[in-house]
């Protein structure tokens, strides 16, 4: 049985810490249930211009303002997906490798979110490289970094991320982050003792001063480093991680997929699916998220439902537009091949998908329907639809 302790033995930043995290924790609750209800709005209106779109031919300055809300949509979806990914908690797991491009862009986007006033230039003088570790923690130890600089900078000011590779003491292949600002840069006083946590060069302390501390922290993890370089104006800091090979492979859902040599460039040199319009029927909360945002994220229009209950009453609304849809073998309230089944009832012809961590099994009955086997890339998925696309022109 544990005792607890009592308030009166607890320090008044601790306290006030404490109620500080719990606050934080219900807030990224609050938050991630909002985004998805807009997400869904947002989806649900796209997906209705885009059923206008296939029953009207709308021409003129009908078909510009149709346009103007197709983009106005795509950045509200957009702006969610960036709230939606950074209020996700990723529970432990084991460190994976991951795109270091991908986790700028994350980085740059919800910095973006935070401030209008200021620039963010990007340089990246080496692409394509790996790191291996929980992409969120990185994000996160990066989006600190270009907090601080943007707090720096109240009036506005360029933040500057720039993208490199260096060679360790041991002869490892480094990857190299520098942040940048044109702020006051940091003060003499406060550089030796600039980690440690409650040490700021802005407001009180505490609650400041945790963001280097827990950058610094973050990067540790991995086998990383966080260094503040020496500038002749504003502050620059530079974060080096082991960089992985290429045949490290890339990751989806948290385990690793091995990366084939001839598809380093990705889609190049494959036929285009085009901008589809995706139904989701998965009861896993973390492979629908990944999925949603990694389709949003290649431009197609997503639709999704936790049960085939759900997606019923969903389906119905929607199925003249939706041109793909993806089932989970295993659903929580039945057999995805029924559930498919009732669904394909309401109409349209959708590409028929099922995906599940086991084999197909029964479901090879299903002859034009194609499969994809947990886990899987994005890019996985799209190679699997460009077959049943072909096989059912042919």
């Amino acid at each position: 049985m544990s005792e607890s302790i009592p308030a009166s033995h607890l320090s008044p930043t601790v306290s006030e810490d404490l109620l500080h995290y719990k606050y934080l924790r219900s807030l990224r609750r609050v938050t991630r249930g909002v985004t998805h209800d807009y997400n869904n709005i947002f989806t649900g209106l796209a997906g209705q211009l885009t059923l206008l779109g296939q029953r009207h031919e709308v021409t003129g300055a009908d078909g510009r303002r149709l346009r103007l809300l197709a983009d106005l949509l795509d950045r509200g979806r957009g702006c969610t997906t960036v709230l939606f990914d950074f209020a996700r908690y990723e529970e432990p797991s084991l460190p994976a490798v991951h795109s270091l491009d991908r986790i700028i862009d994350q980085t740059v986007a919800a910095l973006q979110a935070c401030s209008r006033a200021h620039r963010f230039a990007i340089e990246k003088q080496a692409a394509g490289m790996q790191v291996r570790c929980r992409s969120k923690e990185v994000v996160l130890a990066l989006f600190y970094l270009g907090e601080n600089a943007l707090e720096a900078m109240s009036a506005g000011g360029t933040v500057s991320v720039s993208v490199g590779v260096a060679a360790a003491a041991d002869g490892r292949r480094m990857a190299t982050v520098t942040v940048q600002d044109t702020g006051p840069g940091v003060p003499d006083h406060v550089r030796s003792r600039l980690f440690a946590p409650y040490v700021s060069t802005k407001g009180p302390a505490p609650p400041a001063g945790l963001g280097l501390y827990a950058s610094r922290l973050l990067l540790q993890r991995y086998g990383g480093a966080l260094m503040l370089d020496e500038t002749v104006t504003g502050a620059r800091f530079r974060v080096m991680l082991p960089c992985c090979e290429a045949n490290e492979g890339q990751t989806m859902a948290g385990a690793a997929v091995t990366a084939h040599p001839s598809r380093a460039n990705d889609e190049v040199g494959r036929a285009s699916i085009g901008r589809q319009v995706f139904f989701i029927v998965e009861d896993d909360e973390a492979m629908r998220d990944l999925l949603v945002t990694g389709l949003q994220k290649r431009g197609h229009v997503v639709f999704c439902a936790e049960t085939c209950a759900e997606a019923m009453d969903a389906y119905r609304q929607v199925h003249t537009a939706v041109t793909v849809l993806l089932v989970d073998i295993g659903l929580g309230d039945g057999d995805g091949y029924a559930c498919a089944e009732q669904l394909l009832t309401e109409g349209g012809r959708p590409a028929l998908l099922f995906m599940s961590g086991d084999e197909m099994g029964d479901g090879r009955r299903w002859a034009t329907a194609g499969f994809v086997k947990k886990p899987f890339t994005i890019n996985q998925l799209e190679e699997a639809l460009r077959g049943v696309q072909s096989g059912r022109q042919g």
